[in-house]
């Protein structure tokens, strides 16, 4: 998962982590959940994505 806030301490958190700490362990046999520091323009695609109704 990707995440950006306009909330600056939210995306120092985020960027200040260590790559294993930003994955939660998961039970054997599934993937474990991973979030990472996204950008505002990945955020703006996903967005008029999002609005044109299309999933891609």
């Amino acid at each position: 998962m990707q995440a950006v806030s306009s909330n600056d301490n939210f995306n120092n958190v985020i960027k200040e982590l260590k790559p294993d700490k930003r994955q939660l362990k998961t039970e054997k046999g599934t993937e474990p959940y991973v979030f990472n520091l996204s950008t505002t323009r990945k955020k703006d695609d996903f967005l008029k994505r999002s609005a044109m109704g299309t999933g891609e």
